[in-house]
């Protein structure tokens, strides 16, 4: 299959070698820095040509899939486009920064019959499926997830978009801890509504954006809390516990862990990304190429996703107006 990347920062590098690993025929790198697109192309001994304007890209190599690894504020804008051109997408998390984007992304994944998958590759590792079974089969009585990393100023140095609400829309929330919370909307539905607070504390002056969040995730018959910091001493694996009538459902980085004991199918070979990144993208990117040849549902689907960006962005509403925010009010 022909495919073609826009956006060649830290990420693409991960999509490439998933991509060669599924012997994905890659036709296009878009950057509008030229000379850090032919740095990657050189990089991974590609010979594919070079653009720096995405559309005219799409038009002139006309890819069966595209793949969207720009900053956050663009993925809804060239998802919206290639959706528009019966194009197969699959975009980097999040799917975009606020309301008014995920009402157009909505639209248009609804009147395309292309593909759209979206990079919650954590959903792939063998750990958070297991508990994702055993949560979705059991009854619940309350749950939590934290995830402690740390992102320093040299990090939000190395890109112009990060830590700025316009472009990066948000931070651990939206960036960093986004696939942890995914894993608990995924396992347990849309909460009834969410409660937030946000604090700038690690890096005030270095960033705009928040460096803690405290969410109450509230449920008919329970309440899930999250927490999520870059400010830790170093980055540590993530953490979801499930409260259940079978007991106590953990995982911890790869591992799964059920009434204290790890389970002996919850170890996985890591296959690449940072240690707290997870390992997922490449089991995603086969599944997603996968169901587009076989012209059958993704199992990373936009639809599917949606739950997870209606309560990140109403956990940013609500630290806004330090409001209860009740998602049954949130119109797409």
């Amino acid at each position: 299959m022909k495919t073609c990347i826009i956006g060649t920062g830290a990420i693409s590098g991960t999509h490439i070698s998933a991509l060669k690993k599924i012997n994905a025929e890659i036709v296009g790198l878009c950057d509008i820095d030229e000379k850090k697109a032919n740095k990657k192309a050189a990089e991974f001994s590609l010979g594919c040509p070079i653009f720096t304007d995405y559309k005219k890209m799409l038009v002139a190599v006309r890819p069966d899939v595209v793949h969207v690894c720009t900053p956050h504020y663009l993925h809804a804008e060239m998802v919206c486009y290639a959706l528009g051109e019966g194009i197969n997408v699959l975009s980097e998390k999040p799917v975009c920064i606020n309301f008014k984007q995920l009402s157009a992304l909505k639209n248009a994944r609804e009147k395309s019959a292309a593909h759209y998958g979206v990079c919650f590759q954590n959903r792939y590792l063998t750990a958070n499926r297991e508990a994702n079974r055993e949560v979705k089969g059991s009854k619940i009585f309350g749950a939590s997830g934290a995830v402690v990393w740390n992102r320093g100023a040299d990090y939000y140095a190395s890109g112009e978009w990060r830590g700025k609400w316009a472009t990066e829309g948000g931070g651990v929330l939206i960036n960093q801890s986004i696939h942890t919370l995914d894993l608990m909307v995924n396992a347990l539905g849309l909460p009834v509504s969410v409660k937030a607070e946000m604090k700038n504390e690690h890096l005030k002056g270095v960033i705009e954006v928040e460096d803690f969040a405290f969410i109450a995730l509230k449920y008919p018959d329970f309440t899930a809390t999250f927490t999520a910091t870059t400010a830790g001493a170093e980055s540590y694996p993530v953490v979801t516990s499930f409260y259940t009538d079978k007991g106590i459902i953990e995982t911890r980085g790869d591992a799964l862990i059920v009434n204290g004991k790890e389970s002996a199918a919850s170890k996985e070979a890591r296959l690449s990304g940072k240690t707290e990144w997870g390992a997922g993208h490449e089991m995603l990117i086969a599944d997603f190429y996968d169901a587009v040849k076989e012209k059958r549902p993704v199992s990373c689907d936009f639809l599917g996703c949606l739950d997870t960006m209606k309560t990140v962005l109403a956990a940013y509403q609500s630290a806004k107006t330090d409001e209860e925010i009740f998602t049954e009010n949130i119109k797409l």
